[in-house]
């Protein structure tokens, strides 16, 4: 069965989440015309990475600010997997918020904080979510949690066939993370697919080069580090092929 997924490598407007929904409406569309299943967004997508001003932008769990990218997700038959800091029961996590065609939502929350965010935001095992799409069962992550073999370690035990990791990585973090995730689909045996963030975000450059690697550990596509775009990958007859696809507003 064929599968069409999105990753989208995206620049952030700090405080101003209205101008961010945008950009995800704008490409969202641009891979529901690709036929795409799914789109990945990086951590914290719809404010842009924040830890002392997360309070002022935080989401909740309902909250209306969600409400276009569900009637997108029910129009283009396509799932959302997009990021904001959220609360619940007052306090503060970073989370995914993963939006379905029938418009429910379910959450996944990142379980290990990079040092210094747990002076803003909580951990939680509890919010696990995973994703059922055309035979595949997908695990989410969000960026520090790729650094613990156990996070892979218990999506490979719960039968995961991917694995998509949203972050936020600088541009002197990237070559780290890119070899870690590698070891991650080489050593797990599983593909990994992952979205960052393009141009400046938190007031530092992001690092880009979003990519996808098949469960060899070998690249199946990747991003610069500078543009946005859109990466799409498609499985058929088990082979992971990708295609990159230019944004222009």
């Amino acid at each position: 069965m064929e599968i069409k997924i999105a990753i989208a490598q995206i620049k952030s407007f700090r405080n101003n989440t209205k101008r961010n929904i945008q950009k995800h409406i704008e490409f969202i569309e641009l891979a529901s015309k690709h036929h795409s299943d799914i789109i990945l967004f990086p951590e914290m997508s719809l404010t842009g990475y924040e830890t002392k001003n997360a309070h002022k932008l935080v989401f909740e769990i309902n909250d209306s600010r969600l409400d276009i990218l569900k009637v997108l997700s029910e129009k283009y038959n396509q799932i959302i997997v997009t990021g904001a800091p959220l609360k619940i029961d007052e306090k503060q996590y970073i989370g995914s918020f993963i939006i379905f065609p029938n418009q429910d939502v379910e959450i996944y929350i990142k379980k290990y904080l990079h040092e210094g965010e747990e002076l803003y935001f909580n951990s939680h095992n509890d919010f696990d979510y995973k994703i059922n799409l055309k035979g595949e069962k997908i695990s989410c992550a969000i960026c520090y949690d790729i650094e613990k073999d156990k996070h892979i370690e218990d999506a490979v035990l719960s039968n995961s066939t991917l694995y998509m990791p949203s972050i936020f990585y600088s541009k002197a973090g990237i070559n780290s993370g890119l070899q870690r995730l590698s070891y991650i689909s080489r050593s797990f045996s599983i593909p990994v697919m992952m979205s960052n963030y393009s141009g400046k975000c938190f007031g530092i450059q992001s690092g880009g080069n979003s990519s996808a690697w098949n469960k060899d550990g070998k690249i199946i596509i990747t991003a610069n580090d500078k543009d946005e775009c859109l990466l799409l990958l498609t499985k058929q007859q088990e082979e992971w092929s990708g295609e990159l696809v230019s944004f222009y507003i």
